[in-house]
């Protein structure tokens, strides 16, 4: 049985081609993972307080510079319920169509 001989060049540029492949694959691979750009569980600085330390929900909003509310933040839904259904607490009869809809 005769051996098989392949030249090095074609050995090499196949090599080449595989890491090239696997990079590619693996490069996008990381892009389309998804990514969290603020940290969920660390509390974030400046929200007043109470005396007993939890976050008073019923502070004025921050300011930026320019005199307008700072909305900057952890901004993460609870679930998933009013993404896929904006009038999920509300009765059939109760939700607001156009007329175009009703019919």
């Amino acid at each position: 049985m005769k051996a098989l001989c392949v030249p090095a060049v074609v050995v090499l540029t196949l090599v080449r081609a595989a890491v090239a492949l696997l990079s590619s694959v693996a490069i996008a691979g990381l892009i389309c993972a998804p990514v969290y750009g603020q940290w969920v569980k660390v509390p974030a600085g400046g929200i007043p307080k109470g005396p007993d330390g939890k976050p008073n929900l019923s502070a004025p909003a921050p300011r930026s510079a320019d005199g307008h509310p700072d909305l900057s933040g952890v901004w993460e839904s609870g679930s998933a319920k009013y993404i896929l259904d904006i009038a999920a607490d509300l009765k059939p009869g109760d939700v607001p169509f156009r007329l175009a809809a009703c019919s």
